[in-house]
């Protein structure tokens, strides 16, 4: 079992034992102990696709 020890608070964790939370737009890892951001990676926007206007021909 691979543990994380956290330099904020110096708790040994396992990867089950973090938290996740959505920080400025990033999904972070989170320290249970101290709340201590670990790890943050980027979220994938969702694309909104605009339906396709149907020309009409007069």
């Amino acid at each position: 079992m691979i543990r994380i020890v956290c330099p904020g608070c110096h708790s040994p964790l396992s990867s089950a034992e973090l938290e996740q939370a959505t920080v400025d737009g990033h999904l972070s890892l989170v320290c249970p102990e101290c709340s201590m951001v670990l790890l943050t990676e980027p979220v994938e926007e969702h694309v909104i696709q605009e339906p396709e206007e149907a020309l009409v021909h007069a």
